[in-house]
């Protein structure tokens, strides 16, 4: 704890005023004195021993009984008197099925007319595959990060072999199938007032230059982690260059969560609407590489009085936006006040062209996009939140290598954005595919928003 008792003291009797007010203005001024100590909780001791099995799990039951139940002393017969119960966990493989569909014909005698129920839709008519079947596919490239070649080795000791380019065809037509989902996302994604970016290398495979690698980037996008509306979409382009972001963001009106990549610049020069707000880990992270290297007090102090940012941002999770801003005024505005200062008088004392000079320059001009999340209780501290986004992207690369070609690559985002979003919002990834591709080709597309996995959106038209 890097704030003193009574400030710590001071900090913790205070948001507790505030989170339990009920109306979402400001506490008033008669809580601002709250200087009573904090209770201090010890965290509860994690249990030893073996886990409890999770009791929503289908249970089968087998009973192991004496053959011979007269007692081996006294040859009496013996009375049961309780149970001596033990669980384990049992697997049973998947298997691959054949489903045999047969529609009886018709025909009128009269008119020789002939009739026959219709085929069921499914993603793809007239495929050998159900729905079902590409659910599986693209959860286990997608969600487990299992690449198809492995996938097909595994189709193989099941008694099917499909080929690479079959399974491709399959995980394009969910990708395809799945566009105006995705497309509805980037609608609702622009529509927030907080969006986080950030980008990440895709290798890509480019028929048009001789089957050669590419280097492409995913573009990560993602509603504020403060949001009641969970969104991150995903967009795939050849190159690097800002222009890919404008294109997504041109009809954003709102602030953006980045860090310090020039390709953002131009999109705060050309459109007044787009506020940048900056990412305090970014900045931090300089002055923690220096410390790395060498004990350094002068960085070490710049991330001591970041922690105390943090401090406070951790106990403003479950408060609104409102109390969040009145709290960060009240607390965390007076910390970047005197660093700020620190900074350009450490700065004036520091010899140009050194890794902590490089940092302190790095610090004030980012500055005033650093305080942005002061006035905004929507606006988080940083930029984490789009990263751990990433990381799946960077894990799924070290196993499926490179994307096929580039028009892959754009209907692997569709499928990767709907699946992330499903898991921000709580919402089991796997499941919500396989129920949404059963209805998805007899869906009406004004009833799109149905099949989103966005839990509020959903609560909202129940």
């Amino acid at each position: 704890n890097l704030f003193t008792e009574e400030e710590f003291s001071e900090l913790a009797s205070f948001i507790e005023s505030t989170h339990s007010c009920d109306s979402t203005e400001a506490p008033s001024d008669a809580s601002e004195g709250a200087t009573e100590k904090a209770e201090s909780s010890t965290p509860p001791k994690k249990s030893r021993g073996r886990k409890v099995i999770n009791l929503d799990l289908p249970r089968e039951e087998r009973i192991i009984d004496l053959e011979d139940k007269t007692c081996k002393t006294c040859s009496s017969e013996m009375t049961a008197i309780g149970e001596a119960i033990s669980e384990k966990v049992d697997f049973i493989p998947a298997k691959i099925i054949v489903i045999r569909t047969k529609r009886i014909k018709y025909t009128c005698t009269c008119c020789q007319t002939l009739v026959a129920a219709p085929m069921p839709a499914e993603i793809i008519d007239k495929g050998i595959p159900t729905d079902n079947l590409l659910a599986e596919i693209v959860a286990k490239k997608f969600i487990y990060h299992l690449p198809l070649y492995r996938q097909q080795q595994l189709f193989k000791t099941m008694g099917v072999d499909f080929s690479l380019s079959t399974l491709s065809d399959w995980v394009a037509a969910v990708g395809n199938a799945l566009a105006p989902l995705a497309e509805r996302l980037k609608t609702l994604l622009l529509e927030q007032e907080v969006i986080h970016a950030d980008e990440t290398r895709l290798n890509i495979l480019d028929n048009r230059r001789g089957s050669s690698i590419i280097h492409g980037y995913i573009w990560a996008y993602a509603s504020s982690i403060h949001s009641n509306v969970p969104i991150i979409y995903y967009d795939c382009t050849d190159s690097r260059e800002g222009k890919h972001a404008q294109n997504i963001l041109k009809t954003f009106k709102g602030k953006l969560v980045v860090d310090d990549y020039s390709g953002y610049k131009a999109l705060f020069d050309k459109y007044e609407s787009i506020i940048e707000a900056g990412c305090f880990t970014h900045v931090r992270r300089k002055f923690a590489e220096i410390v790395k290297v060498a004990p350094h007090p002068l960085a070490q102090y710049f991330i001591n009085e970041s922690a105390k940012l943090y401090q406070i941002e951790n106990k403003l999770k479950h408060v609104t936006p409102e109390q969040r801003k009145y709290v960060r005024k009240k607390f965390a505005k007076p910390i970047l006040k005197k660093l700020r200062k620190w900074l350009i008088k450490t700065l004036s004392k520091t010899l140009p062209n050194t890794l902590f000079a490089r940092a302190l320059n790095h610090a004030i001009n980012r500055w005033k996009s650093l305080e942005i999340y002061l006035n905004d209780g929507n606006v988080p501290i940083d930029n984490n939140h789009i990263e751990r986004n990433i990381r799946p992207i960077a894990l799924g690369r070290k196993n499926w290598l490179f994307a096929g070609s580039f028009a892959a690559s754009q209907l692997m985002t569709n499928i990767m954005s709907l699946l992330a979003t499903a898991r921000a919002n709580g919402i089991d990834p796997e499941q919500w595919l396989r129920e949404t591709l059963v209805v998805l080709p007899t869906w009406k597309y004004n009833e799109l928003d149905k099949l989103l996995p966005i839990k509020s959106i959903q609560k909202t038209e129940c």
